[in-house]
């Protein structure tokens, strides 16, 4: 409809669903391959037929919720949206939780900073304010995107369920939608499932927020939010009755245009549009909604305040600024429920995020798993020392036959008694259970966590791989295998696809690293763990080199917000050639030159970019006979990370150039 040419085009698109199961979408029409769709062409001064359209579902309901007269807009458009309302929202309730909760260093929120109401600042503005330095907003902004997206996917889930829009008098039905996911948002933040918690939000968002644009609570002169809505057993206010009118009927002295009447004002009589697919369908002496998708108004009627095209536009801005202030308030609503750290992770503010350990304690770990203990323990400690520390610590035991089980707590201390318990006794056959157990991880582990595997054997339970790769699908969990050169040597006598390979294909699916390396530099990996947990990590570039050309050329982005830039080359390359964006080298034989110093850990290859980094497109030129893989990694608050391509050969770098 947006790119609707034509003024008759536009009218059509908005008329195409006319009639969806006799005006009613029901949860079986809604999965059903195809929905019948009326189309009516209705063009000034004739009576077109009605022609029956077959849709498919998805592309009908698309259709159904891209009409800006349902609600305010999802995202788009020059009007006030639920993502903008959402968004500004968000950020207001950080301003107040920054204000009242210390810092890590002790410091509160500076009061001069942000005060004015009107005042725009960004994320980045906020957190710098707050901790004194560039710190990433990656995860608040993760955060706030989850709300964005369920509060727009209301109209797509719930298109004609006018309790979750207030539609059509609908006030007691639509608070009790508000109140029970209210109850759900709580329950989730209280069980640690921030997750789920931020997408309840957003749903109830959408429904809060619609209350301002679809009720006449603007028009009635309130300039503060209905605080009620979100209080149980607590009364909305003077809701009009069913048969009472609130809004003048078409007549020739007044028109088509809806006119709430003199009492409803002056008595604050609650009412809220009626919306419907079929004509006439609208009570006598009730409000419309209006638009042009509303089938049951009558010529302009309408008094939703959705965009700054609808009937009601004049109110807009006020119904955006109280739909705004509501929000605000169920989240500090939500915010006294909780304490500030669950409150501070469910809106990204603290990490939500686990820090996972998957470790093969079978007899031939037994001189790795004392390392691999010690490394693990003082990650934790150093993360405490930091004030970094994830929601959750999980660790999870495997060997063969055996797996697990789950051990999952938030007190470092427990966390590291209970690595102290880890003894290596035991296994048979040579590949052990590490694809179930890093399952039992997966679904342990919040969202976008770290989960590092330890082991010196192939996978037994290869046959689980396509279940892995769903649940890092799902979870968006970073998974790193940290592998002694007991994989290799084994390789003889167990097919390498279930090793080596199988584990450096879940490490690149997920964003993570497989690191071959010898049970006497074990102790180095604490820094490859500690640089991949860094809260502003971000992923700038991971590819696979073609095996057809023996040289591929890594073209590397790097922009002005980029810091602490590291390139991880795995598989052993024979050669590799580094250049700035000033053309400027630097061989693979100088291990600390002009660009970058270098450090090999089994057959990971570590390159650190000096300080300061000159943005633009870095060159990196590997060659090698064997399959390796290129990661490059940056600190950063705002960097969005590109697609880049490796090039191949001579050929391909001139056009690329």
């Amino acid at each position: 409809c947006e790119a609707a040419t034509s003024s008759n085009l536009l009218w059509t698109c908005w008329q195409l669903i006319y009639r969806v199961n006799e005006g009613v979408l029901t949860e079986g029409a809604r999965s059903q391959h195809s929905l019948l769709i009326t189309l009516h062409q209705d063009y000034p001064g004739q009576e077109r037929p009605m022609k029956n359209v077959i849709l498919p579902g998805f592309a009908a309901l698309l259709l159904l919720t891209s009409w800006k007269v349902l609600c305010f807009n999802p995202n788009f458009g020059d009007s006030i949206t639920h993502s903008d309302i959402t968004k500004e929202a968000a950020l207001r309730i950080v301003l107040q939780l920054f204000r009242q909760v210390p810092n890590p260093d002790g410091k509160v929120f500076p009061s001069n900073i942000f005060q004015s109401r009107d005042q725009k600042f960004t994320a980045e503005e906020l957190f710098e304010a707050y901790y004194g330095s560039k710190v990433s907003v990656s995860r608040f902004k993760q955060a706030v995107q989850v709300m964005m997206n369920r509060n727009t996917k209301v109209d797509f889930m719930y298109a004609l369920e006018g309790k979750r829009h207030f539609d059509s008098e609908t006030l007691q039905e639509g608070k009790e939608v508000l109140l029970t996911e209210k109850a759900k948002v709580i329950q989730n933040i209280m069980q640690r499932n921030y997750h789920q918690a931020q997408k309840h939000m957003g749903t109830l968002l959408h429904t809060l927020q619609d209350f301002y644009s679809h009720s006449n609570w603007i028009e009635l002169g309130f300039q503060k939010p209905n605080s009620n809505l979100i209080k149980p057993g607590e009364p909305i206010g003077r809701v009009a009755g069913k048969t009472e009118q609130t809004c003048a009927d078409c007549s020739a002295s007044t028109g088509c245009q809806d006119e709430i009447l003199d009492k409803v004002i002056k008595e604050k009589i609650i009412t809220t549009g009626y919306f419907g697919f079929k004509p006439h369908s609208k009570p006598d002496g009730k409000c419309s909604h209006g638009g042009k998708a509303d089938i049951s108004r009558q010529g302009s009627q309408g008094i939703n305040k959705d965009t700054r095209k609808s009937p009601h536009s004049q109110y807009h801005n006020e119904a955006a600024r109280v739909a705004t202030e509501a929000s605000i308030e169920i989240f500090k609503d939500v915010w006294d429920t909780v304490d500030h750290k669950a409150f501070s992770r469910f809106l990204g503010v603290e990490s939500s995020a686990g820090l996972s350990f998957v470790i093969d304690t079978t007899g031939s770990m037994r001189d790795d798993i004392e390392a691999a203990k010690e490394r693990t323990i003082n990650i934790v400690k150093n993360r405490r020392r930091a004030g970094t520390e994830p929601s959750f610590y999980i660790l999870v035991p495997f060997s063969d036959p055996d797996f697990g089980p789950v051990f999952k707590t938030s007190d470092p201390d427990k966390f590291i008694d209970k690595l102290k318990e880890l003894k290596a006794d035991g296994g048979g056959d040579i590949p052990e259970m590490s694809l179930s157990a890093l399952r039992l991880a997966l679904t342990n582990t919040p969202p976008l966590s770290h989960i590092y595997v330890f082991t010196d054997a192939p996978a037994k339970d290869h046959e689980l791989n396509d279940s892995i790769l769903a649940l890092i699908e799902q979870t968006k969990c970073k998974v790193s295998f940290l592998l002694t050169n007991a994989v290799s040597r084994r390789k003889r006598d167990v097919n390498d696809r279930f090793g080596n390979q199988l584990y450096r294909v879940l490490a690149r699916v997920s964003g993570g690293l497989a690191v071959v390396i010898r049970r006497a530099l074990i102790s180095q990996l604490t820094s490859i763990i500690e640089d991949s947990a860094t809260a502003a990590l971000v992923t700038i570039l991971q590819r696979e080199n073609n095996p057809d050309y023996p040289s591929n050329l890594f073209i590397i982005h790097v922009d002005p917000t980029l810091q602490n830039i590291t390139i991880y080359i795995s598989g052993m390359p024979q050669s590799f050639r580094l250049s700035n964006p000033e053309g400027l080298q630097q061989p693979s034989t100088l291990s600390d030159g002009v660009l970058a110093s270098m450090d090999r850990m089994g057959d990971l290859i570590i390159i650190r970019l000096h300080s300061p980094i000159d943005p633009g497109d870095w060159d990196l030129v590997v060659s090698s006979g064997i399959p390796y893989s290129v990661k490059v990694t940056g600190a950063s608050v705002s960097y969005t990370s590109q697609l880049t391509f490796p090039c191949l050969d001579s050929q391909c770098l001139l056009s690329l150039k």
